[in-house]
């Protein structure tokens, strides 16, 4: 009984969480629609202030093993309920929720101000994505680069189906810098640096090709 009362409590966080992360979103969201750019680029910095405070609470193993797993309350809300069993599972295993959760309102930021004519928020939202992939690498988190990665990749996909060849050249850009700043680390020959570094060389390819 005692350990089931400390999950749900763990449980009762992750959506306060999730709230607070959606509720950045929101906001960014709302005054983007608005043309209040100042405001939209406030709440990326304060999403990217979250994420920086969470990987150092989860490299000084701060979280109980119950945090990584998604609770029902959590499961059930729209973008957790929406993937596969597949993904899911992969997000429990690799424990990047919180991540990937950062990441997804980086996505809506980017999709709403490409749709909107305005790359240079665009743009924000994928420097703030290509930030959190330099993060995971420099605290040896190979799963949350990936995480990064296929999110600059869902970026790219989204410009290239709409033609935004602007904005897309700045995604690309991102890339390069996320590889640039990699291999930089790798000069120290840290193992998580050199595949950290074949991670992100191999998107870089990939996408190019796209």
């Amino acid at each position: 009984l005692r350990q089931k009362l400390k999950n749900m409590a763990v449980h009762r966080r992750q959506v306060d969480w999730v709230e607070a992360i959606e509720l950045l979103a929101d906001i960014g969201l709302s005054t983007l629609k608005q043309k209040d750019k100042e405001s939209a680029n406030n709440s990326m910095l304060s999403l990217y202030t979250i994420a920086c405070w969470y990987v150092s609470a989860k490299r000084a193993e701060v979280f109980p093993s119950a945090w990584f797993k998604l609770g029902s309350k959590l499961k059930a809300r729209s973008d957790f309920s929406a993937l596969s069993d597949i993904t899911v599972e992969g997000i429990v295993q690799q424990r990047t929720w919180v991540e990937w959760k950062i990441l997804r309102s980086y996505q809506l930021l980017f999709e709403t101000a490409a749709s909107l004519n305005s790359p240079q928020v665009a743009g924000l939202a994928a420097f703030y994505t290509r930030k959190l992939g330099e993060l995971a690498a420099e605290n040896g988190d190979l799963h949350s680069l990936e995480v990064s990665v296929k999110f600059l990749n869902t970026f790219i996909r989204y410009l290239i189906n709409n033609k935004m060849i602007r904005t897309l050249s700045g995604v690309l850009n991102e890339y390069r810098e996320l590889a640039a700043g990699i291999m930089q680390q790798s000069v120290n020959l840290r193992q998580s640096s050199m595949q950290a570094a074949a991670v992100v060389a191999a998107a870089v390819v990939a996408a190019t090709d796209s």
